[in-house]
């Protein structure tokens, strides 16, 4: 994985174990944060290009990390379950099942609430700091992989500043409408 400055030069260059499936996430700290299909979340020194830590999940991440403002990284992986890491140490501090595989990458309230959608086209409101479910909303009409785009996308959650989610799904049924 190569890190270039803004001219384009490159920086750094980091070997991992298998390709990475999604964009980075950056940290407040400068580590960069990148998913593979090993199954793991990887943090890299963003000085450095020198590896911190890896951390295992329960299937291969293709999400975009987000990170709260604690510095907790989570993501969603296509195993259906989301993971909360702690961005410094790389330990896993909780791991929850959202019963379906997740590619969209997760958003994250102002209060710490972490949404997640998964690809059965159910959107699921997490506490950022125990993982419990705060709720979960299925969208009416939508299954099993129908919250992809026709190129193997999903659509993730956004948090508005008042605190609203939105969410696109993909409707099975738009003549019914």
């Amino acid at each position: 994985m190569p890190w270039t400055d803004r001219g384009g030069a490159t920086l750094w260059e980091c070997a991992l174990s298998d390709r990475v499936l999604s964009i980075p996430g950056i940290g407040p700290d400068g580590l960069v944060y990148v998913a593979c299909n090993d199954q793991r979340l990887h943090a890299i020194e963003g000085a450095t290009g020198v590896q911190a830590w890896e951390c295992a999940t329960e299937g291969r991440i293709e999400s975009c990390p987000a990170i709260g403002r604690d510095g907790t990284v989570y993501v969603g992986s296509v195993g259906g379950t989301v993971s909360a890491v702690d961005g410094a140490t790389g330990l896993k501090r909780w791991e929850t099942a959202a019963g379906a595989p997740i590619s969209a990458s997760a958003a994250i309230g102002a209060e710490g609430t972490v949404y997640v959608a998964s690809d059965d086209g159910t959107l699921h409101a997490l506490d950022g700091i125990t993982g419990a479910r705060r709720w979960k909303f299925a969208a009416p009409g939508v299954g099993l992989d129908a919250a992809f785009h026709s190129d193997g996308r999903s659509d993730g959650p956004a948090v508005g500043l008042d605190g609203t989610v939105y969410w696109c799904a993909y409707d099975l049924n738009p003549a019914s409408k």
